[in-house]
C-alpha cells in the first residue's frame, strides 16, 4: 500500500523474492508505471473506490498472504490488517508519529495470529554488497525512479521540499549532485 520511492523498492524486492501476484496501490500514473516495471501485478487505485473492495476482486475474495505498508498513514495499518489472512505478516516501513490504533475486528481480535512489524532499514556491510550486486546485475534499476536531477549544496533544500510537498505527479525520486 503506497508506491512511492518506498513502495516501489518493495514491489522489486517483492519480485526478487519471489511473490506471486503483486499488487502494488497508488495514483500517480508515473508511480504506477514503475511499479508495473518492478514487478506489480496488478494496480489498484484508491480514488476509484474502497481499496479493500478492490484487492478482494482481484483475489477471487481471499485474503492476503502479506501486506506492505509504505504510505497513507494510520488508516492502512488497520485496512492491511482486514485484508490479510490468518497468519499473515504486515509490515509497516512508514514512518509513524501517532499511537498507533488497530481496531480489535480488523485483526480478527489477534486470534488470528497475524503479525504487525516494521522498522528502518538495517544497514550493515553484508547486506549493502548484496544490495549492490542486485543493482550491478541489472535486476533492480532503483536510477528509473529519479526525477529530477539537482546540483550543489543549494539543490538539498529543494530536493527535500519536492520530497515533502504532496507528491506532485511528476515527482518521485529528486537526487542532488554535489558538484566540485
Amino acid at each position: 500500500i503506497g508506491i512511492g520511492p518506498v513502495g516501489l523498492m518493495a514491489v522489486a524486492g517483492s519480485a526478487l523474492r519471489g511473490a506471486g501476484t503483486i499488487i502494488g496501490v497508488g495514483h500517480r500514473s508515473l508511480t504506477k508505471t514503475l511499479a508495473r516495471e518492478y514487478g506489480a501485478s496488478v494496480i489498484v487505485d484508491y480514488k476509484d473506490g474502497d481499496i479493500f473492495k478492490q484487492v478482494m476482486d482481484v483475489t477471487g475474495g481471499r485474503l492476503v498472504d502479506k501486506v506492505i505498508v509504505t504510505g497513507g498513514g494510520q488508516s492502512r495499518i488497520a485496512l492491511a490488517m482486514r485484508m490479510l489472512k490468518p497468519n499473515g505478516i504486515v509490515v509497516n516501513l512508514e514512518g509513524m508519529y501517532e499511537e498507533l490504533r488497530v481496531p480489535a475486528m480488523d485483526s480478527m481480535m489477534w486470534c488470528a495470529h497475524k503479525t504487525l512489524t516494521g522498522g528502518i532499514c538495517p544497514g550493515g556491510r553484508r547486506r549493502m554488497e548484496r544490495l549492490f550486486d542486485i543493482i550491478k546485475s541489472g535486476r533492480v534499476d532503483p536510477a528509473r525512479m529519479i526525477t529530477q536531477t539537482l546540483h550543489g549544496m543549494e539543490g538539498i533544500e529543494e530536493g527535500f521540499n519536492l520530497m515533502m510537498d504532496p507528491k506532485p505527479a511528476d515527482v518521485v525520486k529528486p537526487i542532488v549532485y554535489i558538484d566540485d
